[in-house]
């Protein structure tokens, strides 16, 4: 077990505004929303979340009700998986050109009040 807090993402899921499937479709916008764990010892006070792509087919937004590019989780308890509570998910635009099964890698950095910084690289792709 890490000493200190020990952030990363600890799953996610999709808020639909497309099809409503609830999984990532060429042509959709959707909001990401993650979960953060704190593997370590201590809280992570006043956790701040955001994330970047590095892709042609996908691109983060603020296009949409529910989407953000910076979101607050507040305090994470040592042990802890938390939401983000009001809802609101990284947006990620995905282009109807993009390829079927099409994968592509979210960093996510998290950052508290003392100056910590992690990175979490999360795995994508788009559904067939």
């Amino acid at each position: 077990t890490p000493t200190g807090a020990s952030l990363a993402v600890g799953g996610f899921t999709v808020s639909d505004y497309g099809n409503g499937d609830g999984v990532l479709n060429r042509g959709e916008v959707v909001g990401l929303n993650l979960r953060i764990k704190n593997s370590g010892t201590s809280t992570a006070t006043g956790v701040t979340v955001t994330a970047t792509i590095s892709d042609s087919f996908v691109t983060t937004t603020t296009n949409c009700y529910y989407c953000s590019s910076s979101l607050s989780y507040g305090d994470v308890a040592a042990g802890e998986t938390k939401s983000q509570g009001s809802g609101y998910g990284i947006g990620l635009a995905i282009s109807s050109t993009a390829p079927t099964d099409h994968p592509f890698t979210l960093v996510v950095t998290m950052s508290d009040d003392s100056g910590n910084v992690w990175t979490s690289s999360v795995d994508l792709s788009l559904s067939p």
